[in-house]
């Protein structure tokens, strides 16, 4: 019975790794982390592949009909009206969140398999 509570606790845990990566890609969160719970090898592959729910990162509005664009278009793909593009000055964040997460969530396993020893 302690050991069956031990590992209860332990999936529990290890289940808000992949919730925490879906979450910042525009996932829910409850959700991902019902799913890293149950089945966690499964949703910690699927949770570092999926990509962000705004996949057009670095794009921008158009300001005639309020469609999505590239940031570097010159005519908008959805009314044909031209205006000016957008210069990106902004780089790329350097630190990858979900390799972070990646690694905690092996230390975390770690740990709770040398409970078991």
């Amino acid at each position: 019975m302690d050991a069956t509570l031990v590992m209860l606790v332990s999936a529990v845990i290890i289940g808000l790794v992949p919730a925490i990566i879906a979450s910042s890609k525009g996932r829910s969160f409850f959700l991902w982390w019902l799913y890293g719970t149950l089945i966690f090898i499964v949703a910690i592959i699927h949770a570092i592949i999926i990509k962000s729910e705004d996949s057009d990162v670095g794009g921008r509005v158009c300001p005639f009909c309020a469609e999505r664009i590239k940031a570097e278009a010159i005519v908008c793909k959805h009314c044909g009206r031209e205006s000016e593009p957008q210069v990106s000055t902004t780089t790329p964040p350097t630190f990858d969140v979900a390799f972070f997460v990646l690694i905690i969530s092996v230390i975390a396993i770690l740990i709770a398999t040398a409970a078991y020893t």
